[in-house]
């Protein structure tokens, strides 16, 4: 498994882990994104997807406040 070309330049840029290889990174982040979709689906945590997307950028290491602001940016309130 590879990163992706933007996964490459955040990993340069310093926004994501590099201790952690890439393709491993993105099976981890895909397994708590899948977790974190189960506990929607059982009525566990409510959301429309929009800390979801936060979560997973923040477990990838990307700063609480920064992540924050890329995914309400993303949705049109940043």
């Amino acid at each position: 498994m590879t990163g992706s070309p933007a996964s490459a330049r955040g990993r340069r840029a310093g926004v994501f882990h590099t201790a952690v290889p890439a393709g491993v990174l993105g099976a981890a982040l895909e397994a708590h994104l899948l977790a974190l979709l189960g506990c929607v689906r059982c009525g566990v945590w409510d959301d429309d997807g929009t800390d979801a997307a936060v979560a997973a950028l923040i477990v990838a290491g990307v700063d609480a406040d920064t992540a924050t602001g890329a995914v309400r940016a993303l949705h049109g309130e940043g």
